[in-house]
């Protein structure tokens, strides 16, 4: 009876095994005890996938050990299997009768290797001078298998199944070196199941995203018309009269001006929300801020007064263009509203000899060292890409030797060094070519700028 059990328990356990992977001919080398003295044993690797689980395993086969004579073998290996050998060359490591001796392949089950990729935290993959390739792989707990070498070849292929299970990425320190990412699927799982987002079960859904993450997101956002009217309309949680007429009509019989959704013909899956702006409001604007109410502001040190009602000024009718340069200042951060004119004096010195410095220290690297600095070299060619696309429409950039397109590159690299850790990302030239036409001065241009991006800089991390 016991036996029938157990009998049962094996067939269940081995329909429930999907061999997803397999291969012959992979080696693991040792050295033997003595220093002449090699030891080469074949097996055979294999995915296999048990529920939600994948495993890479590798059994060892047939083990053949070949001790190196005073008399030169031949380099060419010889293959050993569990069903037979075949022996490139007749030198090998026969005996005396010509026989090989073999060993049993319970000698080599100390050697087998088994783990779920879950627990995979890196491999590394080599080549050796022979020509084939060997993998390495180390787990999360620190254990390090013995390298397992692809005599003839498969090592991409293997790459391919096991990169379809785990998220893996090169290392930037070791070319050879590949890192695998933390394993979040069960996690995923069950946030799709307490969230209840979608109909589809969370492990298919989960399975899509990890197999063709770009075509189950574009999928998902196909469906969020009919996911807002079942999951926020259908379930009333709010009172009736709270409710937006919207929102209780049938999607099919939304109307809202300007608003249609219409089929896309060359992808029927999706749908195209159109949208019709109506036309703009009718804003009257009061008088830009002028020279005289300028002057009103300014104290006889120097110190800006009542800047509240300034803004509000300047916010409602702008500012005229002939005092722009100045206000710009204090509005951008460069200047402070509480300063004297004393004080702004020797501010602007000593801003001023900062900005040459920070420019000298990118002017001055040679060619060799922008060779090793890869980060400044991304700016750099980011920054020449920007600038030569500036608007040539517009008179101060007009031409194609335009002297304020090199003021503009300059600003731009030398911004990067004043704050290198986000150094330069596209738009910011569009914002630094507005201030550079009001200030007309490469200086001021560069640390009203600065100013600006203290307080837009969140739109611009990545």
């Amino acid at each position: 009876m016991a036996e029938k059990e157990e009998h049962n328990t094996s067939d269940t356990i081995e329909a429930d095994v999907e061999l997803l992977y397999e291969q012959g001919g992979v080696y693991v080398h040792r050295n033997g005890s003595n220093r002449n003295e090699d030891s080469v044993t074949v097996g055979l690797i294999s995915v296999n996938k048990m529920r939600n689980d994948v495993f890479v395993e590798w059994q060892p086969g047939i083990q053949t050990d070949c001790s190196t004579s005073e008399h030169k073998t031949d380099p060419d290996w010889t293959q050993v299997s569990t069903v037979g050998y075949n022996s490139h060359k007749t030198n090998g490591c026969n005996s005396a009768d010509g026989t090989v001796e073999l060993k049993p392949p319970d000698t080599n089950r100390h050697l087998q290797i088994s783990f779920d990729v879950k627990e995979l935290k890196s491999y590394k993959l080599s080549k050796k001078k022979e020509g084939w390739e060997h993998i390495t792989f180390i787990q999360r707990d620190g254990t390090t298998h013995p390298p397992l070498h692809f005599h003839a070849g498969g090592v991409p292929r293997f790459i391919d199944v096991l990169r379809q299970y785990v998220s893996v990425i090169r290392s930037c320190r070791d070319k050879h070196l590949y890192l695998v990412g933390e394993h979040e699927v069960n996690a995923l799982k069950k946030s799709f199941n307490e969230l209840q987002l979608f109909r589809e079960q969370s492990t298919r859904l989960v399975n899509d995203v990890y197999r063709d993450p770009y075509s189950a997101t574009l999928t998902g956002f196909a469906k969020v018309r009919n996911y807002l009217w079942e999951n926020m309309v259908m379930q009333e949680t709010r009172p009736r009269e709270e409710i937006a007429d919207i929102l209780l009509t049938d999607p099919e019989n939304i109307f809202v001006p300007g608003l249609s959704f219409r089929k896309d013909d060359d992808e029927p899956e999706f749908e195209l929300i159109c949208c019709e702006l109506p036309s703009r409001p009718n804003v009257k604007r009061s008088e830009p801020l002028s020279h005289l109410e300028w002057n009103s502001h300014i104290d006889i040190d120097g110190r800006i007064t009542n800047v509240d009602g300034l803004k509000e000024k300047i916010f409602k009718g702008g500012v005229c263009p002939a005092i722009r340069n100045e206000v710009w200042k204090f509005l951008l951060g460069y200047f402070d509203y509480n300063s004297t004119s004393k004080e702004r004096t020797e501010l602007r010195k000593k801003k001023l000899d900062d900005y040459f410095r920070m420019k000298l220290q990118w002017k001055s690297l040679s060619q060799d060292q922008e060779s090793s600095f890869s980060t400044f070299r991304d700016y750099k060619s980011l920054v020449e890409k920007d600038t030569d696309r500036t608007d040539r429409t517009y008179p101060f950039y007009q031409g194609d030797d335009n002297p304020n397109i090199s003021v503009l590159y300059d600003v731009l690299m030398t911004y990067c060094m004043f704050n290198f850790d986000l150094g330069y990302v596209q738009g910011m030239s569009d914002l630094l070519a507005v201030i550079l036409v009001v200030m007309e001065n490469e200086v001021d241009a560069f640390w009203c700028f600065v100013g600006l991006m203290e307080r837009v800089v969140s739109f611009f991390r990545l």
